[in-house]
């Protein structure tokens, strides 16, 4: 049976190496046709392509790579014409802007120039070659090995770029069956290595973000998908796709606000995409209970503020970022319930110090308001003694009042004064004693100070500034009397000398004279 086997095989390869030599003939006679064909005259247009060709041959040499687009956009514009008959020129020419695209990494336009050459001449391997690479380059990986796999067929050789086609294409493959099974770290190391070879396609980024949204790396996607976004010349469908997985991504990172406002704009965009109403529904639910937890803390219910939290958390447990911001909120209502349990036994303490104290300052008040009243009752019944006495010597007084101090500037026309004073009586006896005294002893000062002040309160301000100016002569006189200090009696000689000083004089009155 091996040896059977062996033999077939054997045979297969023959049959292989036969047909490829057939095709490999078939190509050459193909070519040397196209050359034969290509000396024959060619017509002005042909000849204008040619040097369009030749143009752009030189820039591309020289780097000018959009120059030598024009130049070959010339070239295949004039092999449309009915006048051009070299139409594998037609398929160099395009084969060459694609050379161009590819330098400037316009993939899909180097593809669909190398597809259109391809439908001109089949044979053209280069066409196929540069098509590969630059489906390649878009992450097309199918596509470049079937284009790969054709050059080979033609030109009877190997590529390199063919194997590494295949690697990445079954790395990309690897990237799919890593995330099926649960394995997207794995994945993640894998789809960098084929991002980093492949970076201008959109489809091998998308998936990349995908794989970092497996991992719970959102806040990586986010930077990605908005590189994604700002590419031109994307379908509807795939902005909807980059949209719902940045919504998916804010909700990973627990910024529900942000991610709830993206779900309500692609639900105004596309109202029947039931996968972004499933999931606005539990952001929704989300929110709600968030913002039942904020209000509960407002209001100081901490037990139903972590009850929100808790549901919150319930809605979506595999969201790590989520579940993370709900505990710390959760922690955050323990710590404000303590905070303000402490706050209140601290009010309450000084509430307490307050009220003793009050308690102190009332009994102390009470305590003061009897020793007041005690105080009140002494003065009464000294005041109605003293009262009673003063009525009594007033009495005696009146039945021997003896004649008034008071200047004639202080009488009026009855002869009475013009100040009301209280107790008049009693200063013009101490006048009256005191100029007694005074005939005895005209130095004696304490008789001049109890004058001066007597006088002072009828209101005859001359008299009682002299008294009192010949008392504070006799100083050594005083010595002894109490209230009778220097100092005092030249306080009281001032006061009154300022009196004496405002107090408008008629001397007409103070001589006797009539006005």
């Amino acid at each position: 049976t091996a040896g059977r086997s062996a033999a077939l095989e054997a045979l297969s390869a023959s049959r292989k190496a036969r047909a490829a030599a057939e095709m490999a003939a078939e190509q050459s006679a193909r070519r040397e046709a196209a050359r034969s064909k290509a000396m024959a005259s060619p017509s002005p247009t042909e000849s204008a392509a040619d040097e369009c060709k030749a143009r752009g041959n030189d820039h591309f040499k020289s780097g000018d790579f959009f120059p030598a687009i024009r130049e070959y956009t010339q070239a295949v514009n004039l092999s449309r014409l009915q006048s051009f008959t070299k139409h594998a020129q037609a398929a160099i020419y395009l084969s060459n802007r694609s050379a161009c695209y590819i330098k400037i990494e316009m993939f899909q336009e180097a593809v669909d120039d190398c597809e259109a050459a391809l439908e001109i001449d089949p044979t053209f391997w280069k066409a196929s070659f540069r098509g590969g690479q630059a489906a390649q380059k878009m992450g097309q990986f199918d596509k470049a090995i079937k284009l790969f796999e054709q050059a080979e067929a033609v030109s009877g050789q190997t590529f390199p770029e063919t194997s590494k086609a295949r690697q990445l294409n079954d790395e990309v493959k690897s990237v799919h069956q890593l995330i099926a099974t649960d394995q997207a770290e794995r994945a993640l190391s894998c789809i960098k290595s084929i991002v980093n070879e492949t970076p201008n396609s959109f489809a091998l980024r998308l998936l990349h973000c995908k794989v970092l949204e497996a991992c719970k790396r959102f806040q990586e996607v986010l930077p990605v998908l908005q590189t994604l976004r700002l590419e031109h010349g994307l379908a509807d469908v795939h902005q909807t796709e980059l949209h719902h997985m940045a919504a998916r991504a804010l909700t990973g990172l627990a910024r529900i606000p942000e991610a709830l406002s993206k779900y309500k704009e692609l639900l105004r965009l596309d109202p029947d995409n039931h996968a972004v109403a499933a999931d606005w529904r539990k952001v929704k639910a989300i929110s709600t209970k968030i913002n039942e937890g904020a209000d509960a803390i407002m209001v100081r219910n901490y037990s139903k503020a972590r009850d929100a939290y808790g549901e919150a958390m319930e809605v979506d447990t595999g969201n790590d970022c989520l579940v993370a911001l709900m505990l710390s909120n959760r922690a955050a209502t323990f710590q404000k319930q303590r905070e303000e349990a402490m706050e209140c036994e601290v009010l309450l303490s000084k509430a307490e110090k307050e009220c003793e104290e009050a308690q102190e300052a009332l009994l102390l008040a009470q305590r003061r308001l009897i020793k007041g009243h005690e105080t009140l009752q002494l003065y009464q019944r000294r005041d109605a003694r003293i009262r009673k006495e003063f009525i009594e010597d007033e009495e005696k007084a009146l039945l021997d009042p003896g004649v008034d101090p008071s200047p004639p500037h202080l009488l009026g026309p009855d002869g009475k004064p013009n100040s009301v004073c209280r107790g008049r009586w009693a200063l013009c006896k101490a006048i009256e004693d005191a100029c007694a005294a005074l005939d005895r002893d005209p130095n004696c000062a304490p008789a001049l100070v109890h004058r001066s002040r007597s006088y002072k309160e009828v209101g005859d301000l001359t008299e009682a500034v002299s008294d009192m100016e010949r008392a504070l002569n006799s100083t050594d006189r005083l010595v002894g009397h109490e209230g009778m200090e220097p100092a005092v009696l030249r306080s009281e000689l001032r006061e009154a000398q300022r009196q004496l000083t405002a107090a408008p004089i008629d001397h007409y009155k103070v001589l006797g004279l009539g006005g």
